[in-house]
C-alpha cells in the first residue's frame, strides 16, 4: 500500500521539529524558517507554521500548513 498523506496516520497530537522536517522533505532549519518568516505570500498573506511554546508542533497545525502550501503552488 502506498501512503500519500502520512500525517493522517500519526497517532500523536504533537510532533518534533525533526519529524516535521521529514514530513515536509525539508531540513530542520527550513522548518525554523517557515515558523519565523513563513513559507511565502499568497494573496497578500504570508503562510507560517505554528510552533508551540514547548518547541513541538501540533499535528493539526502541520496538516493545515501542508494543505495551505499545497494549494499555493499554482501561484509560483
Amino acid at each position: 500500500m502506498i501512503i500519500s498523506d502520512a500525517i493522517q496516520y500519526i497517532p500523536f497530537t504533537h510532533i518534533t521539529r525533526t519529524q516535521v522536517a521529514e514530513l515536509l522533505k525539508k531540513s530542520p532549519s527550513t522548518v525554523d524558517y517557515y515558523v519565523g518568516t513563513g513559507y511565502k505570500i499568497v494573496e497578500g498573506v504570508r503562510i507560517k507554521l505554528q510552533r508551540q511554546d514547548n518547541g513541538t508542533f501540533l499535528t493539526a497545525d502541520v496538516k493545515e500548513f501542508i494543505q495551505s502550501i499545497k494549494y499555493s503552488y499554482p501561484c509560483d
